[in-house]
């Protein structure tokens, strides 16, 4: 039962079997999954003896013996491609079969059999892409809106100051002028997702749930063997552990676009045939997967598939593309960071003025995260490496400056430092405010009124 949605992504259509015994069972199959009933030994043998089609489907003891025939669900992958490759296969011999056949049997009459050659390959073009109109069908069944069927509410993969960022099935894209700071937010990104301790350690606000310790993949296209090896270590160092194998990072730095192209894919795909889920895909360098990012064709295929494969693998992808500060356009002049705009459901901006980079979103489908709420960060000798800060952000009134100071000062009354979830409890007992409460003055309000965090994640007023 666990297996058939999956099945239901890769196999559209009955006639993908060769043995009508097990189109039989798998159109009994989708009956029962359209109407969301359980699908079990039991139910797959009553449904097929109430519409009389049971001998059809092979008889009871084939029936039964379908379970035993499968080694392995881990292997379902391999399983639905080697069907889907050899239903293609088949179709391709009976289309030049029929093709031999009717030139056979021409009477003369070689113009109209050469007239419906090209549409006839069209048909055959469109089943090799996926879409013969059956499953095309199919396909919208399967995507309709039902009323009655309200879809699981969507849990980000990534949140940014408290607002979602990338969530499942959805592009988001990070668009960075350089030397502002990209690598350590991508790292910081890492970070969140892998993080055993969220509230201890420093993420640039950055929050993500991942408790399935699903698969976060990242592709590094732009640097250096020596960077990229810099960049994830800094993401370890950041998130508090050791490289955990839900995180796999890769360099692709080098490689033609079309072999980064596939390579994601596989990468994806491989994950999918060991059983592992996807929390989550960054590529860093995006521009490296199309040979021209001012052609409009390839530019907005590739925006395509990766929408594809974030609907296909249950993930969020998140790319970053670089930012031209004398565009008018918001900062994309190019085709492709035009069409990520329009496509991607968070569209954040990195950008750095004296020294500190400010992480903003004014493009997205949920509140904005304006430049009040956003991210500052700025490079952190003592730390050695990049930390969040709060300078340049706008100042507090007095009376809210003295507030705060009350309730920091209420908290810290017997100790000198605290972790993010002591400060936290200390708040609402103290200070006597709810949790949320407590949390967004941590993590927006104090710093302005004199609240520092170390490198090491303790909290502390400013002296």
């Amino acid at each position: 039962d666990d297996c058939i949605p999956e099945t239901f992504k890769i196999l559209r259509e009955e006639t993908c079997f060769y043995d009508l015994r097990n189109q039989t069972v798998f159109r009994t199959l989708l009956w029962l999954h359209d109407r969301r009933e359980a699908i079990v030994l039991i139910t797959l043998s009553q449904r097929l003896r109430d519409i009389g089609e049971l001998e059809a489907a092979g008889g009871r003891a084939y029936v039964a013996s379908l379970p035993d025939m499968v080694a392995s669900s881990a292997m379902l992958n391999t399983y639905l491609k080697t069907v889907v490759e050899k239903y293609k296969l088949r179709r391709v011999i009976q289309h030049h079969s029929d093709g031999l056949a009717r030139a056979h049997s021409a009477n003369g009459d070689a113009a109209e059999l050469l007239a419906s050659i090209p549409e006839k390959n069209r048909s055959l073009e469109l089943l090799l892409a996926g879409g013969d109109s059956s499953e095309l069908l199919r396909l919208l069944d399967r995507r309709q809106f039902n009323e009655a069927n309200r879809p699981e509410p969507v849990v980000p993969r990534f949140t940014l100051a408290g607002k979602p960022l990338a969530t499942p099935g959805n592009l988001a894209t990070i668009l960075a002028q350089a030397k502002a700071g990209k690598s350590a937010f991508v790292a910081a990104m890492i970070a969140a997702g892998i993080t055993l301790d969220p509230e201890n350690f420093d993420t640039f606000r950055i929050g993500s749930l991942n408790p399935e310790k699903r698969t976060l993949l990242h592709f590094d296209t732009e640097q250096s063997v020596e960077d990229h090896d810099r960049l994830v270590r800094n993401a370890l160092r950041r998130a508090g552990t050791n490289a955990p194998p839900s995180l796999k990072s890769y360099l692709l730095t080098g490689q033609p676009p079309q072999r980064c192209r596939a390579a994601v894919r596989a990468a994806l795909e491989r994950e999918r045939e060991y059983g592992r889920k996807i929390h989550s895909v960054i590529i860093d360098g995006v521009a490296d997967l199309v040979n021209d990012v001012n052609v409009p064709a390839e530019c907005n295929a590739l925006v395509a598939e990766l929408h594809g494969l974030a609907i296909e693998f249950d993930c969020a992808i998140v790319v970053v593309i670089h930012l031209n500060p004398k565009s008018g356009q918001g900062g994309f002049d190019k085709h492709l960071g035009s069409q990520l705009e329009r496509k991607s459901e968070t569209n954040l901006k990195l950008e750095k003025a004296n020294g500190i980079t400010t992480v903003s979103s004014d493009k997205q489908r949920g509140a904005p995260i304006t430049t009040e709420d956003g991210v500052r960060f700025k490079w952190d000798d003592e730390a050695g490496m990049h930390m969040s800060c709060e300078e340049g952000a706008p100042t507090l009134k007095p009376e809210k400056m003295a507030q705060y100071q009350a309730e920091i000062a209420a908290a810290f009354e017997d100790r000198a430092g605290m972790k993010f979830g002591e400060l936290l409890t200390a708040l609402q007992g103290k200070a006597k405010l709810s949790k949320s409460t407590a949390n967004h003055r941590i993590t927006r309000d104090y710093p302005k009124a004199g609240l520092i965090a170390s490198a090491a994640g303790i909290y502390s007023p400013k002296k």
